[in-house]
Order: structure tokens, then sequence, then C-alpha cells
């Protein structure tokens, strides 16, 4: 019977400690995985942000150069058809 008790209050003492280093280690991960995601904010807002928004300052202006040489093109284009309708017109009276 004492062997019993004996065998009971160890397990008891086993499962205890298990538990606590179970509920230790969740309270490290958690620590650990805040961290990470924190570490991962403060570089984004540190490093990446600036960079990003100078690229997209970039891109805008890009696209703006774009839209501004697809208006000349388009004027030089209407402008070689008119060239063209004259020279037409001028070969076609001689």
């Amino acid at each position: 019977m004492k062997e019993i008790l004996r065998l009971t209050q160890e397990n008891n003492k086993m499962l205890r400690s298990m538990r606590r280093g179970t509920f230790i280690r969740t309270i490290f991960q958690f620590l650990l995985y805040a961290a990470v995601a924190i570490s991962a904010l403060y570089f984004y807002s540190t490093y990446m942000a600036p960079a990003l928004t100078q690229i997209n300052a970039t891109v805008e202006q890009i696209q703006g150069t774009r839209e501004l040489t697809q208006a000349q093109f388009g004027s030089f284009q209407e402008m070689l058809k008119t060239f063209a309708e004259k020279f037409k017109t001028s070969t076609t009276t001689q």
C-alpha cells in the first residue's frame, strides 16, 4: 500500500512538472512569435516603407511620362497624316 502511495505521488510530481514545462514552453513560444512579428513590422516601417514610397513615386512619374509621350506621338501621327494628305493633294494637282 505504501508503495502504491509513493508511486502515485511520484507520478503526480512528474505530471505537474510536465504541465509546468509545457506551460513555460507555450509562454516562451508566444513571446518568440510576438518578437518576430514586432521585428518584422519594425523592419517594414523603418526600411521598406520609405523605399516603397519612393518606388511608387517613380512608377507614377514613369506613367505620367508615358501618357505625355503617347499624347505627343498621337499629335505626331496627326501631323504626318495632314502632311501626307497635303502632299497627296499637291502631287495630284500637278
